[in-house]
């Protein structure tokens, strides 16, 4: 995972392989590729969503937030043992 801030470019890329991971899982479980669905961001459907993407790693918590009118966040903190 990253250190510091990464760019807008990097995060709106990391949020679309996220949702790309979504959408593979839901293939798997299915046990079918969902062909019929149509495919889009929350954030295009509901323009006062805000979207929280949460990714959990072994050593810490990163998440990424896409609020509407502002850049995608980029938080993290370390886990506690």
């Amino acid at each position: 995972m990253l250190e510091g801030n990464p760019s807008q470019e990097y995060l709106k890329k990391a949020r679309q392989v996220i949702e790309d991971l979504q959408l593979a899982e839901l293939d798997n479980f299915f046990r079918q590729a969902c062909l019929d669905a149509n495919v889009a961001q929350i954030d295009q459907i509901d323009r006062s969503a805000t979207v929280i993407y949460p990714i959990i790693l072994p050593e810490r918590l990163a998440v990424i937030v896409s609020a509407p009118g502002k850049p995608i966040g980029y938080y993290r903190g370390e886990a506690g043992n």
